[in-house]
C-alpha cells in the first residue's frame, strides 16, 4: 500500500514538474517573439481602466492610439506599457488615466481576485516578471493555479498558429450605446453604497510609480489623466485623500483633470462613463486641445478650463 501510495504521489509531482516545466518553456517563446508594433505614426497613447477606455475615441484623435481595458489594475497595465514603449520608439507621450477608484483599496481585488486574474493573467503572464508572479501565488494560489491550464491552452494556440501580435488585443476605444436617465440613476448610485472609498490600494500607487519611471527612463513624456464623470458620480468622496496621494506620490507629474468638464447627462452612459456621443464630443474637443498647443502650456489645466467653450455644446 505503502509504494503504491508512494508511486501516485511521484506520478503527481512529475506531472506537476512538466505542467510548470510546459508552462514556463511556452511563456519564454511567446515572450521573445511577442509582436507590439503598432501604427508608426502614433505619437500619442493612452492606457487605464474603462473611464478612459470610453472617453478617448482614437478615430477622432490625430496620431493617437487608446490601449486601455475595461477593469485593468495597474498591475497588468505595467507590461503593456513595457512592450508598447520597447518596440514602438515613435512613442512620444504616454497619457495614464489616474481616478478616484484607482486608488481604493478595491483595486488590490483587480490584482489577485478569481473574475480579474483568470481574465487577465493567461493574456499576460508571459510578461510578468517573477516577483510579480510571486505576489499573485502569495495573495490567491488557488486562482494562480487554476489559471495555469487556460494559460496554457491560450499559449499553445498562439505557438501553433504562429499569431504573436499582441500590439490590438490590449484594450482598446470601446464606443457605449447607453444613455443615463433618471429611471436607473437611483439605482446606479446605490451600487456605489458599500465601496470604501476612503481605503488606499498601495499596490495601486506602487505599479503607478513603476509605470512612470519606465516611461520616464525610457524618454518619454508622461501625464496622469481623469476622465470626464457625471456631476453626481459617488466616486469622488475621496477628492481630498485622492489629491493628496496624487500630490504626495505624483507631484512632478503633470495632472490633466478633465473630470468635471460640464457634460451633459445625455452624453453619459452611466455616472462614470462617456457615451458614444459623449465621447465623440470629447475626443474632437481634446484633438484640438492637443493641435491648440495644449502640451506646451505652462499652466495647461488653466488652458483646459479656458477651452471649455470650444467644446460642442458649451459657450
Amino acid at each position: 500500500m505503502k509504494k503504491f501510495i508512494t508511486k501516485i504521489v511521484l506520478f503527481i509531482f512529475i506531472v506537476g514538474v512538466i505542467i510548470i516545466a510546459a508552462f514556463f518553456l511556452m511563456n519564454s517563446i511567446v515572450r521573445i517573439k511577442a509582436d507590439f508594433k503598432i501604427k508608426k505614426q502614433t505619437k500619442y497613447i493612452v492606457v487605464g481602466h474603462s473611464h478612459a477606455e470610453c472617453a478617448f475615441n482614437d478615430s477622432l484623435i490625430g496620431d493617437f492610439e487608446n490601449f486601455c481595458n475595461s477593469g485593468e489594475s495597474y498591475f497588468y497595465t505595467l507590461p503593456k506599457v513595457k512592450n508598447l514603449i520597447s518596440q514602438n520608439p515613435g512613442i512620444e507621450t504616454v497619457f495614464i488615466e489616474f481616478s478616484n477608484n484607482q486608488i481604493i483599496k478595491e483595486m488590490n481585488d483587480w490584482i489577485w481576485d478569481e473574475k480579474h486574474m483568470s481574465y487577465y493573467y493567461p493574456t499576460h503572464s508571459p510578461f510578468i516578471g517573477f516577483k510579480d508572479n510571486a505576489l499573485l501565488v502569495e495573495k490567491n494560489f488557488k486562482v494562480f493555479l487554476s489559471t495555469m491550464p487556460i494559460d496554457i491552452k491560450n499559449l499553445g494556440r498562439l505557438i501553433a498558429k504562429r499569431d504573436f501580435n499582441y500590439s490590438y488585443n490590449y484594450g482598446g476605444y470601446i464606443s457605449l450605446n447607453k444613455v443615463l436617465n433618471g429611471n436607473d440613476f437611483a439605482k446606479r448610485l446605490y451600487s456605489y453604497h458599500n465601496v470604501d472609498f476612503n481605503s488606499v490600494s498601495d499596490y495601486s500607487v506602487l505599479y503607478l510609480k513603476q509605470i512612470i519611471d519606465f516611461c520616464l527612463a525610457h524618454k518619454k513624456k508622461v501625464y496622469l489623466v481623469r476622465s470626464p464623470f457625471y456631476k453626481a458620480y459617488p466616486g469622488i468622496k475621496n477628492e481630498k485623500l485622492f489629491q493628496e496621494i496624487r500630490e504626495k506620490n505624483f507631484l512632478a507629474i503633470e495632472f490633466l483633470d478633465f473630470g468635471r468638464v460640464p457634460f451633459q447627462m445625455t452624453d453619459y452612459a452611466d455616472l462614470e462613463h462617456l457615451n458614444k456621443q459623449g465621447s465623440a464630443k470629447f475626443s474632437k474637443w481634446f484633438d484640438d486641445l492637443i493641435k491648440k498647443g495644449l502640451l506646451d502650456q505652462k499652466d495647461k489645466q488653466q488652458f483646459i478650463e479656458d477651452n471649455v467653450c470650444g467644446l460642442s455644446g458649451f459657450h
